[in-house]
């Protein structure tokens, strides 16, 4: 990448593979080839500290760094959050493209720091989006946890029909 002014820019990409507890990160350059590795407690504070030292050991002032980030849950909220906070663009993808990805290499099996590289590489190729902040996030939450409590509750009431239904008498809500 040129810019304006005629001085070479370099994009780089930290592809992160998040769990409850922990993130392993793999940065790259734009050719593909893994620059740096590190694994990070998955909390905002910790992110944005590293993913500031990173930014000014790795990326020079002209080059452009993304975080990637698979869309896992609520695990990766994090990631996002702190690489808003720091001004860093984030893309979110969808997981299945990197099992896909898994099951296509001759590796074929999963590590938390090879699925970070194989991470940065998608970022690399364009896949997922660019994260913009969603103002109703919670919302959306909330509303998903509340349908699944009313498909249990309904699973619930089947299953006290079926044990009625087998055992020949009522449950009594006292009992």
């Amino acid at each position: 990448m040129v810019r304006a002014e005629g001085v070479f820019a370099m994009m780089y990409f930290l592809g992160c593979d998040v769990a409850k507890a922990k993130i392993d990160m793999s940065l790259i350059d734009d050719t593909g080839q893994e620059i740096f590795a590190s694994t990070v407690s998955n909390n905002h504070d910790d992110i944005a500290v590293h993913l500031l030292t990173i930014a000014g050991h790795y990326v020079g002032a002209d080059d452009e760094l993304q975080v990637v980030v698979e869309s896992t849950g609520r695990f990766h909220c994090p990631t996002v959050e702190a690489a808003l906070a720091v001004g860093i663009p984030c893309r979110i993808y969808n997981p299945i493209l990197t099992k896909q990805a898994i099951k296509q290499s001759v590796r074929g099996k999963k590590t938390d720091k090879a699925d970070a590289l194989v991470v940065a590489r998608m970022g690399l190729r364009g896949e997922g989006r660019i994260y913009i902040e969603e103002p109703y996030l919670s919302t959306k939450y909330y509303s998903r946890g509340q349908q699944k409590l009313s498909e249990f509750a309904t699973s619930l009431k089947l299953f006290e029909s079926h044990l009625a239904d087998a055992l020949g008498d009522e449950f009594s809500p006292a009992s």
